[in-house]
C-alpha cells in the first residue's frame, strides 16, 4: 500500500508501476531494472534478492481456445 511502511524494514523498494508490468510480463528482469535505475532500494538489497528466490516462475502450458465463428 502506498505510503505505508515499517519503521524497522530490512529494506524498502521503490519502482513505478510500468516497471513492475515489465518484469511481471518478462519483458525485463528486476535485476537488470535495478542496473536501468528504475528501481530504487534503500536498505540491504540482499533482503529483495532473498524475497524474490521464494517466488514461482510459472510457464504457459496450453494455449487460450477461443469458439469458433459461427458458419465455420
Amino acid at each position: 500500500m502506498a505510503g505505508k511502511q515499517v519503521p524497522n524494514a530490512d529494506a524498502t523498494v521503490a519502482l513505478a508501476r510500468g516497471t513492475l508490468d515489465a518484469v511481471t510480463q518478462q519483458r525485463t528482469t528486476f535485476a537488470d531494472a535495478v542496473k536501468a535505475g528504475l528501481v530504487k532500494i534503500d536498505g540491504d538489497p540482499r533482503k529483495l534478492d532473498e524475497l524474490m528466490s521464494m517466488l514461482d516462475t510459472f510457464k504457459v502450458m496450453f494455449e487460450v481456445v477461443e469458439p469458433k465463428p459461427s458458419g465455420q
